[in-house]
């Protein structure tokens, strides 16, 4: 099978992206003990398990990203960029969300 043209520029960005993004969950995961120790959701007005249920449910969204950013579809970067911005407390982007509209 010959590759499209630019594919395996795509492939590339793809790899990385989902490296990139897979290599910080060690990073995560010991700030998000440290929150919880230090009680961050009651300060901003949430139980510990409302406070849980939200981060497994970014931690989720992150990774379905990054399973679609896998397969070749566009939702794929759509998702996994505006996770990264809300996570990073970024404003959200109008770009299209393909790798090429950064």
């Amino acid at each position: 099978m010959v590759p499209v043209q630019g594919g395996t520029r795509r492939m590339a960005q793809r790899a990385a992206t989902i490296g990139i993004s897979l290599a910080g969950l060690p990073f995560i995961v010991p700030h998000v003990v440290e929150d919880f120790a230090e009680g961050i959701a009651e300060r901003v007005g949430l139980s510990t398990g409302a406070g849980a249920f939200l981060l497994g449910g970014y931690l989720a969204l992150q990774v379905w990203g990054l399973v679609l950013v896998g397969q070749g579809r566009r939702a794929g970067w759509i998702i996994t960029r505006r996770s990264g911005r809300a996570a990073s407390g970024a404003a959200p982007s109008r770009s299209s969300g393909s790798p090429g509209s950064c």
